[in-house]
């Protein structure tokens, strides 16, 4: 995996370590400019970040996401930022084995999917679109400036439900400095910042794009939500 850059941060993976039932990826992301946060009341410069993802394997679909981090703010002990169940069959793995060997293959996609289920957990009241099975079907273009999504006939089962998007839906991702912009229509969405570079994000797409189109949709009809 390439370095995620920006103006002011470099992102790299340091580490990956495998377990039975566990997944451990390690990124470091500096920054050019010294930066100023207040931690217990007290003014700390940081010129790097530690960002930690565990994923701990638990029953079939279902997954834990840890994401931790450490910095000087915290004496470079990992304090835990975030924790989000993920149903991993919505996200279109059929085994844990099968999840586990794309994620040492593709370690920046936890970082993408923590970021997406961040803003899920914000409507908590959709959880049944988040562990539906989604099924369509998708025209996919892709050139160095922006990768062009068209899905239709888009059918969401639920436990209790099942739903017929009727239509098409028209996404856009484009490429801003090796970073991501998600375009629906002609409306910029969501900007991804260091999340994802674009160039993995195309790996992605062309081994597993049910990985990468599934969250997109439930995204939409979140922020429509």
């Amino acid at each position: 995996m390439k370095n995620i850059n920006s103006q002011l941060f470099q992102t790299e993976l340091i580490n990956v370590e495998e377990d039975n039932d566990k997944l451990r990826i390690e990124f470091r992301t500096t920054s050019n400019e010294p930066l100023v946060f207040k931690f217990n009341n007290s003014a700390v410069v940081l010129t790097e970040n530690f960002d930690i993802y565990e994923v701990d394997f638990q029953v079939f679909p279902i997954i834990t996401l840890k994401f931790f981090m450490k910095n000087a703010g915290t004496n470079y002990n990992e304090i835990k930022v975030n924790e989000t169940v993920v149903d991993i069959d919505t996200l279109g793995f059929n085994d844990y084995n099968e999840f586990k060997q794309f994620i040492i293959k593709h370690p920046l996609y936890v970082r993408y999917i923590d970021f997406i289920y961040t803003i899920f957990n914000m409507r908590p009241w959709l959880f049944l679109l988040y562990t539906s099975r989604i099924r369509y079907k998708y025209d996919m273009k892709i050139t160095s400036d922006e990768i062009k999504i068209t899905i239709e006939q888009i059918h969401i089962h639920s436990i209790f439900k099942k739903y017929n998007i009727n239509g098409k839906m028209m996404l856009r991702i484009l490429n801003k400095n090796g970073n991501l912009l998600l375009v629906v229509g002609n409306v910029p969405v969501i900007h991804f910042g260091i999340t994802a570079t674009y160039d993995d994000i195309i790996k992605i797409l062309r081994e597993k794009p049910e990985s990468v189109i599934n969250t997109l949709i439930m995204l939409i009809i979140t922020l429509l939500d």
